[in-house]
């Protein structure tokens, strides 16, 4: 491109707020003007046009953020620079209606009103990215029946975009570490599940369903799932499902206590059992997407290590490629908003 056609795309984006002037260079003209340099010394004189380095704009509210979630529901407004972690402007209990939580998110939103920000919403469940439509969300009934689309769009305006939960958290591992290469996502909360990043791009379907490793069924797993089903994964490595389990074995039903619980001592015989079961499925996975990189958030981030290093190797049991290379495992901290962040950079500078 030519260098007038660069300058014109740049001032787009500097007046768009999308890019900033640096920081660094900023101080650096005041030191300039002042005739100092920066340690009070006589500062030399510059010949020609000095350059001006520039970034993603971190100072300037771009974007609003909606994490619809089955405990809690959160909302922030962000820069378009992506957030090293998780920084929340408000945060209420998800009600049991979608009325009451509309009347919730409309006050919160309204010192926001438009200033013309795009809107990214995290959604759980079987989720239609397209629509906002919710087919199945067995942990919070009332999104099945909720027609969010229209009604966020008179809360936030046009300019908003739906995701579901487990891929934003794939498209903010991927934010954070863009060099990091081809992985499974596999998130453990109140359900679990599983997003991949193919290529350097999410991994999408043909229909609004992908992911959902929680809702395999285990043999010999007779435990009842939200979703209709019998024997799901999710009954048994989620929150509620290890919670459960460790219940019925006489150990703590409190998540603290539990992680308190399995620090510096042998595993339980049934902690061992769920954990096969998911390295089977993960293992599947990697089987069928062909990769040999695994991510885990959410519950598998807290546990002591002791149970991620047991899940690693039997991982590597059942996967194939660790028969002739590496299998790596690793737990991170969920990014949900690097990757709402990266998804809304991405339509802005698309449109």
């Amino acid at each position: 491109m030519s260098q007038p056609t660069v300058s014109r795309i740049v001032d787009r984006l500097l007046t768009e707020h999308i890019l900033a002037e640096s920081a660094d260079d900023v101080r650096s003209a005041e030191s300039v003007l002042a005739g100092a340099g920066p340690n009070g010394t006589a500062k030399a004189a510059v010949l020609g046009r000095p350059s001006t380095r520039l970034e993603l704009d971190s100072r300037r509210p771009r974007v609003g953020v909606v994490q619809v979630g089955v405990r809690y529901t959160r909302l922030a407004v962000l820069p378009v620079a992506i957030p090293s972690e998780d920084r929340w402007l408000a945060e209420f209990a998800t009600p049991s209606s979608a009325q009451r939580w509309l009347k919730q998110i409309e006050a919160l939103w309204e010192p926001h009103r438009d200033t013309g920000l795009m809107t990214v919403v995290s959604l759980p469940g079987v989720v239609d990215e397209r629509s906002g439509k919710v087919y199945l969300c067995p942990n919070l009934r009332w999104l099945e029946k909720a027609d969010l689309g229209e009604s966020l769009r008179r809360v936030f305006g046009p300019e908003l975009t739906f995701k579901h939960e487990i891929r934003l958290l794939a498209l903010g591992q991927l934010a954070a570490e863009p060099e990091s290469g081809d992985f499974l996502l596999v998130d453990s909360g109140s359900g679990v599940g599983a997003a991949a990043v193919i290529g350097g791009k999410l991994f999408g379907a043909s229909v609004p369903l992908s992911g959902e490793i929680g809702h395999v069924a285990v043999p010999g797993n007779s435990r009842a799932c939200g979703c209709g089903a019998v024997g799901c994964l999710e009954t048994l490595i989620s929150r509620a499902g290890l919670l459960a389990s460790a219940g019925e074995n006489g150990q703590p039903q409190l998540w603290p206590e539990l992680l308190d619980y399995l620090t510096d001592r042998p595993l339980p015989r049934w902690l061992k059992q769920s954990l096969e079961s998911t390295a089977v499925d993960i293992a599947a996975a990697l089987n069928l997407l062909g990769l040999r990189q695994v991510v885990l958030t959410g519950a598998f981030h807290e546990l002591p290590p002791s149970c991620v290093e047991y899940l690693a190797d039997a991982v590597r049991q059942h996967a194939m490629w660790a028969r002739f290379g590496e299998i790596s495992l690793r737990t991170a901290p969920r990014r949900r908003q690097a990757g709402m962040v990266s998804l809304a950079l991405e339509s802005l500078l698309s449109s």
